[in-house]
């Protein structure tokens, strides 16, 4: 008898499990970031053969591919997704392609879960030490001013 339990218990478990992990598989990703204005939240450093993020959860260079690189480089709180989106289609003269909508979607969330971007629903002007790679800013007034702001010191 308490063998027939243990294995319809097992059974049930991996049945709800499996359904959660297929379920969770064909989830869209959270498309409401697209109209979101995005901002860095994390330094960055780029030259002409490397380009990588220094996560501010863990201060370690994070190389990114293409698609992510762009978003993250395009994360100047002046713009949101929809409306780079919407440029690429007026100057490709096609559509974005919406498989490509919902990988920038997923992109952004990911950025966001890992604290890299900031959404806001206004345009956010971005300080000196997220604006430009690290090699290209003053390194005296960068120190300066993330001191001001606390940057690097909050929990995030």
């Amino acid at each position: 008898m308490m063998r027939v339990f243990v294995k319809t218990t097992f059974v049930i478990l991996f049945s709800v499990t499996a359904l959660f992990w297929i379920e969770g598989c064909k989830r869209k990703p959270d498309t409401a970031v697209l109209g979101q204005y995005f901002a860095r939240c994390a330094r960055f450093e780029s030259t002409e053969d490397r380009f990588f993020v220094v996560d501010p959860n863990t201060s370690r260079a994070v190389p990114l591919d293409q698609l992510p690189r762009f978003l993250f480089r395009s994360a100047d709180g002046q713009h949101t997704a929809q409306q780079l989106m919407d440029l690429y289609a007026e100057k490709s003269g096609k559509p974005f392609p919406p498989e490509v909508g919902l990988q920038v979607a997923s992109t952004l969330n990911q950025f966001v879960a890992k604290k890299l971007i900031r959404l806001s629903p206004t345009p956010v002007a971005l300080p000196y030490y997220l604006a430009t790679p690290i090699s290209e800013q003053d390194a005296e007034k960068a120190k300066e001013e993330m001191e001001k702001d606390g940057f690097g010191k909050q929990k995030l």
